[in-house]
């Protein structure tokens, strides 16, 4: 009977992906004055390496246990969703910073009409 350490192995990696991508968020959120370190380009680079991480890490779950013969029912789907918890915030990440980006600069300009 084959152990399911494997898959436990894997596990840190994905909760490592995960917090950056959690991180990245609240940092998108929280940071009042954009530093000249956060920008579309950098946000937009990490979560694209975090969905290729991820996905990669999917790949290697999926051929661990197609190599071990074990159907993909007799294993909980932990994997499955913190890839799609890490997919979900690689895409709204950017999207988000755009967001809050362009609602601060009206917001400015707003204020300079107003004054």
């Amino acid at each position: 009977m084959y152990t399911y350490e494997p898959f436990t192995l894997l596990r840190p990696m994905f909760i490592t992906l995960l917090v950056m991508s959690i991180v990245l968020c609240l940092t998108i959120i929280i940071t009042k004055k954009r530093q000249k370190y956060i920008n579309w380009f950098t946000i937009s680079s990490i979560s694209i390496v975090n969905f290729i991480l991820a996905n990669q890490l999917l790949t290697f779950h999926f051929n661990i246990l197609d190599e071990l013969n074990l159907s993909e029912d007799s294993i909980d789907n932990v994997a499955n969703m913190m890839f799609l918890a890490i997919s979900a915030l690689s895409f709204v990440n950017p999207f988000l910073y755009l967001c809050i980006r362009a609602w601060e600069q009206s917001r400015q300009n707003n204020n300079r009409l107003n004054h």
